[in-house]
């Protein structure tokens, strides 16, 4: 009875250990389970600018314009 106990408490340490390596990689790699990264850009002259539009560094799109004020 004590190795099976034993066996069932190292099996919950091994999950265990498994979930916080997977929580921790995902937390390092920069992941953010769902949160939407968002930046407010101040600028003096949006002229050009339209709502939805594509927002491009060196020819990559990295965002869209999400609303003027």
């Amino acid at each position: 009875m004590q190795n099976k106990a034993r066996e069932i408490l190292t099996g919950l340490l091994i999950i265990i250990g498994v979930v916080i390596f997977i929580f921790l990689a995902f937390r390092v790699g920069g992941s953010n389970f769902g949160k939407k990264n968002t930046y407010i850009i101040p600028a003096h002259d949006a002229l050009g600018l339209v709502k939805n539009s594509s927002v491009m560094i060196a020819g990559i799109e990295i965002g869209r314009v999400k609303d003027l004020r």
